[in-house]
C-alpha cells in the first residue's frame, strides 16, 4: 500500500529544508531564481484575500518533490494568509488516477492536483475541473506557453490543464559510434527525413553472424508504446481520432506507410532484432556499447551521467527525422498538467496557486531538477536552455505531437499498441493489423 505524506507549510520547514535542496535536486537547481517572480497578486498578507488551506495532491517524490518543497512556502508568504498543504498521493500513475477519481466520487477531491497527459480528459470530460482560459489570470499565463504542450491540457479547445513538467522525446545519437561508421557527428548534419535515417541507423548496427551486436536503433523499443507510430501519423498530417470524433484515421495509405517503415526498419533494414541479447539492466542502454541511437526524452542523459561517462562527450540530439525533412510533429509530448477541481473551496486561491506552480520560476526549477526543459517561450534564453543536448528538446517543442483528449483514446492507443507489435514481429501484414485496430477503435467510437 502506498503512503501518503501531508505537510503544512511553515518558514521553520521552509529553512530546513532550505540546506538540503542542493544535493537533493543535484545540483541543478542552481541558475533558477531565488524567489519567485510570477506576475500576480502581491507580496505578503492581503486583507482583501480569504484565510484558507488548499489540498494540493502530487504525483511527485524527489526531485520534484524537493522543488515543491522549497517554492511552495515561498507562494505561502507571498500570498498569505492561503496556506498549502501538500500531499504525496502515490508515484504509481494508475494508482494516481485511481485515488484522484475516487475523490472526485465522494465530493472530497483535492483543489489542485498534478494528472498525466493521457488523463486530462477523465476529468474534463465529465466537467470535474475548472475550464481555465476563462479566467484573465491564466489566460494570460497560457500566452507565453508552446501552442503543443498547452493543447495537451485542452479538451474540446476548451482549457483544463496548464503545463507542469513535460516529457518530450527525440533522437539520441552515440557520436563514438558515428564517427567510427565515417559519418558526421554534429546536429546540423543528423539525418533529417526517414530516408536519411535508415541509411545511418543501417551503418550503425553491427552485425555478427546471425547475431546483432549493437543494435542500430532500438524500434522495438520505440516502437512499443506506439508513440513513434503516432508521431509518424502526424507527420502525414492525419490524426488518431478524426476530427468529428466518430471514426480513426490511422488506418489509411498514410498510417500504413507509417507502420510499414517501422516494420522495415525492424525486419529488412535489421536495425534491431527480437534475437538481440537484452541491454544491461539498470544501467542505461546508450551507456553501454550495445546501442547506438534511441528514441526518448532526456531521462538518458542522466542515465549516462550515472554510468560514470559525459553525456556531452557521448551523443548529440536532434528532433524526430521526418518524412518531408521540414518539422511538422518532431516530438512526442507526455508529461504532468496541473487542474483546479471545480469543487474547490476558493476559485481565487486555487487558480493563484495553479499560476504560480506553472510559473517562469518554478517551471524551470522543475524542469532541471529532471535535466529536462520548460514549455514557456520566455525561458529560450535562459542559460540552461543553452546546454547543447537540451536544446532539441526545447527546440521540438513548437512541433510537438499532441496526444488525443478523447474519452476513449487510452483503449484506442492500447488496441495500436497489442496491432503494432504483431506488424513488428510480422504475425499480422501491416494492412491487416491496422484494420483490425480501427475495427475495434470504430466499434468503440460509435457504441
Amino acid at each position: 500500500m502506498v503512503r501518503t505524506q501531508s505537510t503544512i507549510w511553515t518558514r521553520r520547514r521552509a529553512g530546513a529544508l532550505a540546506g538540503t535542496m542542493g544535493a537533493a535536486a543535484g545540483g541543478l537547481l542552481a541558475t533558477a531564481c531565488g524567489g519567485a517572480t510570477e506576475s500576480g497578486g502581491g507580496t505578503g498578507a492581503n486583507p482583501t484575500r480569504k484565510a484558507v488551506t488548499l489540498q494540493y495532491w502530487s504525483r511527485f517524490a524527489a526531485p520534484i518533490g524537493d522543488v515543491e518543497e522549497k517554492y511552495l512556502p515561498v507562494f505561502q508568504e507571498k500570498y498569505a494568509p492561503i496556506k498549502v498543504e501538500r500531499t504525496l498521493v502515490t508515484t504509481d500513475y494508475n494508482l494516481l488516477v485511481e485515488k484522484i477519481t475516487t475523490a472526485f466520487a465522494s465530493s472530497t477531491p483535492p483543489d489542485v492536483f498534478t494528472m498525466g497527459s493521457p488523463d486530462v480528459v477523465t476529468y474534463a470530460h465529465p466537467g470535474s475541473v475548472l475550464q481555465l482560459d476563462t479566467y484573465q489570470r491564466i489566460k494570460k499565463e497560457a500566452d507565453d506557453f508552446f501552442a503543443p504542450p498547452l493543447a495537451v491540457g485542452k479538451y474540446q479547445n476548451k482549457l483544463y490543464g496548464m503545463t507542469y513538467y513535460i516529457d518530450t522525446r527525440i533522437m539520441l545519437y552515440r557520436k563514438d559510434v558515428l564517427a567510427e561508421a565515417g559519418l558526421p557527428t554534429d546536429r546540423k548534419s543528423l539525418p533529417k527525413t526517414w530516408d536519411q535515417f535508415r541509411d545511418v541507423a543501417k551503418k550503425v548496427a553491427r552485425w555478427e553472424g546471425n547475431d546483432i551486436k549493437r543494435v542500430g536503433w532500438d524500434v522495438s523499443g520505440a516502437a512499443g508504446d506506439a508513440t513513434v507510430f503516432l508521431v509518424m501519423l502526424g507527420q502525414l498530417n492525419k490524426r488518431v481520432i478524426s476530427a468529428d470524433s466518430k471514426k480513426v484515421e490511422f488506418d489509411g495509405p498514410e498510417g500504413q506507410r507509417a507502420l510499414q517503415t517501422l516494420v522495415d526498419f525492424y525486419n529488412r533494414e535489421r536495425m534491431d532484432s527480437a534475437q538481440r541479447t537484452a541491454f544491461p539492466s539498470g544501467i542505461e542502454a546508450l551507456a553501454t556499447p550495445q546501442l547506438a541511437i534511441k528514441w526518448s526524452s532526456s531521462s538518458p542523459l542522466t542515465g549516462i551521467r550515472r554510468a560514470g561517462q559525459d553525456p556531452q562527450q557521448l551523443v548529440v540530439t536532434d528532433l524526430t527525422p521526418e518524412f518531408s525533412g521540414k518539422p511538422t510533429a518532431g516530438s512526442y509530448l507526455g508529461g504532468t498538467w496541473q487542474m483546479v477541481a471545480k469543487q474547490t473551496k476558493d476559485v481565487d486561491a486555487s487558480l493563484e496557486l495553479l499560476a504560480y506552480l506553472t510559473g517562469y520560476d518554478m517551471s524551470l526549477a522543475v524542469a532541471q531538477s529532471q535535466y529536462t526543459v520548460p514549455a514557456r517561450k520566455s525561458s529560450e534564453k535562459e542559460p540552461y536552455l543553452q546546454d547543447t543536448l537540451l536544446r532539441p528538446f526545447y527546440d521540438s517543442l513548437q512541433y510537438g505531437w499532441v496526444v488525443p483528449q478523447h474519452q476513449h483514446y487510452g483503449k484506442i492507443r492500447n488496441k495500436i499498441v497489442d496491432e503494432v507489435k504483431e506488424a513488428l514481429q510480422q504475425k499480422k501484414s501491416v494492412k491487416e493489423a491496422l484494420a483490425d485496430a480501427a475495427a475495434f477503435s470504430n466499434a468503440l467510437l460509435t457504441s
